[in-house]
């Protein structure tokens, strides 16, 4: 049945994904859309944001391929870069952004056994500092690039059009003030109490889905084991249709 875990190989129906996404901010769907691109799967769901419309010149794809690697040295752009094969601490995407994307979107090219992508309510969170707290930790980018990437400051968690946005990166957000810096004190050193609080998705088999709501949700990566050659599409949704 399409509940908590979508019906292998079709689309899902309106009221289920995001009946699913306000109650766990998160739809896992098996063997979704085979035979579809990732986009054209994402367009039958939603609106797919399509990044190099509205990032020119930046090189990221609509679709980006997540592959496992090796760090690259001197590089930094990207998690892959800076922890390689190594569990990738939880995070939202895009954090650095004024707005970030709504929801992402990953689906399996050629999955690896034991890894996992974990998914973290941000309310974890907001009940450790407080919702007044968390307003009141500010960061700012640690490359504001672009029109985008916001140069200017980034409140943990701040309300944008009747909904609360909870932003947070370790490395592409900075302090801008005392209680941003406290923060990110906080959530590093306690990263590893973390895990215990999130749910695990595996993908698996090819064409294995994931939807995280973006703005209320964290999610990671465990390690990748050496001789795996894992590989992810993800593509974001700026709405669902419905």
């Amino acid at each position: 049945m399409c509940s908590r875990v979508g019906c292998e190989g079709q689309t899902l129906k309106a009221p289920d994904y995001l009946r699913d996404l306000e109650k766990f901010g998160s739809v896992y769907l098996p063997k979704w859309c085979e035979g579809l691109s990732l986009q054209d799967a994402g367009a039958t769901i939603g609106k797919v944001l399509n990044v190099q419309e509205l990032w020119p010149g930046a090189a990221v794809p609509t679709v980006q391929r997540l592959e496992a690697r090796e760090p690259a040295a001197g590089s930094g752009r990207r998690y892959s870069d800076i922890y390689g094969r190594k569990r990738f601490p939880f995070h939202t995407d895009l954090a650095q952004w004024a707005i970030p994307p709504r929801y992402l979107l990953l689906r399996c090219v050629n999955g690896a056994v034991g890894v996992r992508t974990g998914v973290l309510d941000a309310a974890y969170f907001i009940n450790i500092f407080g919702r007044a707290g968390a307003k009141r930790a500010l960061f700012r980018s640690r490359n504001p690039i672009s029109s985008i990437s916001s140069g200017g400051i980034l409140p943990l968690l701040e309300d944008k059009g009747g909904r609360e946005i909870f932003r947070w990166d370790p490395e592409f957000l900075l302090p801008a003030n005392a209680s941003a810096a406290e923060v990110r004190d906080k959530i590093i050193k306690g990263e590893l109490s973390f895990i215990n609080q999130a749910e695990y998705f595996s993908l698996l088999q090819p064409n294995d889905a994931l939807v995280i709501d973006n703005w209320r949700y964290l999610h990671c990566r465990t390690e990748v084991p050496g001789d795996a050659e894992r590989v992810i599409e993800r593509i974001y949704l700026t709405e669902f249709h419905g």
